[in-house]
Formats: C-alpha cells, structure tokens, sequence
C-alpha cells in the first residue's frame, strides 16, 4: 500500500521505507555503537532527506548480539533525530548471517524519489536484488 500526501505548495510526496544492515566483528558496546554509526551515516548520506520528514525507525539485530541496543546506539550517535526508535530481535535461522543488524526507516520523500539502500560490508549478500550504497 502506497500513502500519497499533497502538501500546500503543491508537491507530491509518499511513505518510504529505506533498508540498510551491517555485520559486527564481534559482540560490544564499542562495535555496535560504532557500526549502527556507520550504516545509518551511509543511509543518510546516499538519501539527502530532510530530518523533519523521516517518520519512525526499526531495527533487528540476531540473537547472538547481547551487549548493546542498536535503537540506544542509534539515538547515541544522532541525537537530534528524534523519531521513534524500535528494537526486536530476529528468530534464529539456520545458517544465516551472524552478528546482524538491520534498519528499516520509514520517511516521506517526493513521489518519484529511489531510495538508495546503505548495506556495509558482507551485509550486501543479505540482499543483492537491490540497489545499494557501495
């Protein structure tokens, strides 16, 4: 379902979710606060939204990662982006990735806009159909 809003200056915008993900070497507070940094810096830089349009941010992270909240690294490294965070974590699956994070981040952007997902690293494998940020 697509969500169209007309605004007074007469542009049309829709609801948009951006997808990005990154793998951690190892389970700390000093690589998940330094990989959530990194992955959504590489969103935000490849998507030049204005911060008063991003809605609501999601993330998963995979049960071997115990240490750290990404939503609470999140909020460490942009402070001023105040949307509602959300954390949960994913079911284990046999044989996938360990060590993951993802971000689904939901904002309102023109109506012919192409989001530009922001995959680190070995992330990229988790969906390469899409079209990412290198």
């Amino acid at each position: 379902m697509v969500y169209l809003c007309l605004l007074e200056d007469k542009v049309e915008k829709r609801l948009y979710a951006g997808r990005a993900a990154v793998q951690l070497e190892t389970d700390s507070k000093d690589q998940m606060l330094a990989a959530v940094k990194t992955m959504a810096q590489l969103f935000f830089d490849t998507n030049p939204i204005d911060q008063h349009e991003y809605v609501s941010i999601q993330f998963t992270l995979t049960s071997d990662l115990t240490s750290f909240n990404p939503a609470t690294a999140f909020r460490a490294n942009f402070p001023t982006l105040t949307v509602p965070l959300f954390c949960a974590v994913e079911p284990p699956i046999q044989n996938s990735m360990k060590r993951m994070v993802r971000m689904l981040i939901y904002f309102y952007g023109p109506s012919d806009y192409v989001v530009k997902h922001a995959y680190v690293g070995e992330a990229a494998l988790l969906r390469p159909d899409l079209p990412h940020s290198p």
